[in-house]
């Protein structure tokens, strides 16, 4: 982090709300041990404040749906970080739960002599990317994400007031954000463990990578940078890794390869299959196979034998034998059982895994002065002593 950007918020007064979240809690450390900045966090539970208990901070237990609440805690404060999100309820309940945290957030820095606000949004607000080169001015469609969908609807909020009544919001949208603690760590280490992921087209995609540093390093900057407000930014890594260079760096932390590839065609067909066979009338059928107890118990209700000896008598002998044998007969298992289960991603996830769009952060580096400081290589040295350290190797 260079002085400049450090001296200039040395004895800031900032609030994050979401500080006990990963990149909420990384925020919290750099700002008070490399800023020498005032923190206070509103943190909603505090068991999850482990981490940046541990400093000096001040903790402010409460909801951000608290108006009351919030305005006291705004009270005084220079910058304000907004890395919250709802995780709770169906696609409806989050969106509007977004909608409301972002007014009611947006009207307390309103009250308040706030000069900064940042908001957190992210790359899924933008659904599947198209093309070589995604920006700023590409269609928002997150489609059936329900979380891209509800931190699109909480950025449009901050915008809305940010136009209407001038609240000085500027709102980043990380990518991939991978590092100590991060989801994009601890979730491919655990899929690698657990089965064989299937990267589609063998990850030939653009995996929009960024640290969890670099992300931070750009909330500081958008903290003190002039001229900025209702500007939205993507934060993004360089250059940019396909997925098979990602999945890889964990494959050589865990000392084993344990991806596949397929086509997204046959995932999508692999993907049909599982959903079939995971249908009431299929899995009650594969019981029957299976168990010939509870088979010759089923036969035996009245209501069953009468019905079967009804189709029996009026259907042709070498038919019915085809339906018992398609139906009931129990097949032998598979004579090569694969010793991890194949993993596929969702059809969420393929939006993600799929494209070779690269995600421009030229905006960030002109408004802000961004530079990623760390390529694949160096974050991933440092993910795999994290990792180490975390015992999930």
């Amino acid at each position: 982090m260079d002085k400049p950007l450090t001296d200039a918020l040395a004895g800031a007064k900032v609030l994050v709300l979401g500080g006990s979240g990963v990149i909420g809690s990384r925020l919290v450390e750099v700002l008070v041990e490399g800023c020498r900045a005032d923190v206070s966090v509103l943190v909603r539970n505090l068991a999850k404040a482990v981490r940046i208990a541990r400093h000096p901070v001040e903790l402010i237990h409460g909801d951000v749906s608290d108006a009351e609440l919030l305005a006291r805690a705004m009270q005084g404060k220079d910058i304000v970080v907004d890395c919250t999100f709802p995780k709770e309820g169906d696609f409806k309940a989050r969106c509007a739960g977004a909608r409301a945290m972002a007014r009611t957030i947006g009207e307390a820095v309103l009250g308040q002599s706030v000069r900064r606000l940042v908001h957190l949004s992210t790359i899924s607000v933008y659904g599947r990317p198209s093309g070589a080169v995604l920006d700023e001015t590409a269609p928002r469609q997150p489609g059936n994400d329900a979380y891209g969908a509800s931190k699109l609807a909480g950025e449009q909020e901050m915008l809305r007031q940010h136009r209407e009544r001038g609240l000085p919001v500027v709102a980043l949208q990380p990518t991939i954000v991978y590092g100590p603690f991060t989801g994009w760590t601890a979730g491919p280490i655990g899929q690698l463990k657990s089965g064989t992921f299937v990267l589609p087209d063998g990850g030939r995609g653009a995996c929009n990578a960024v640290y969890l540093d670099d992300v931070v390093q750009a909330i500081l900057r958008a903290a003190v940078a002039d001229g900025v407000g209702g500007e939205v930014m993507l934060v993004s890594g360089d250059p940019v890794p396909s997925w098979k260079a990602f999945y890889g760096a964990y494959e050589s932390m865990l000392g084993f390869r344990s991806t596949e590839a397929m086509s997204e065609a046959e995932i999508q067909s692999a993907l049909a299959a599982r959903a079939k066979a995971g249908r009431p009338a299929r899995r009650l059928l594969q019981r029957l196979r299976d168990d010939a107890a509870l088979r010759q118990m089923v036969l035996g209700l009245p209501v069953v034998a009468q019905g079967y000896a009804a189709v029996k008598a009026l259907m042709p002998k070498d038919r019915m034998e085809g339906i018992k044998d398609r139906m009931l007969v129990r097949r032998p298992p598979a004579a090569v059982t694969p010793a991890k289960p194949l993993l596929f991603p969702t059809q969420v996830q393929l939006g993600i895994y799929v494209p070779e769009t690269r995600v421009s952060i030229d905006r960030a580096r002109r408004l802000l002065g961004y530079a990623p400081a760390f390529d694949l290589e160096r974050g991933m040295a440092l993910t795999r002593a994290w990792a180490e350290w975390a015992r999930l190797l």
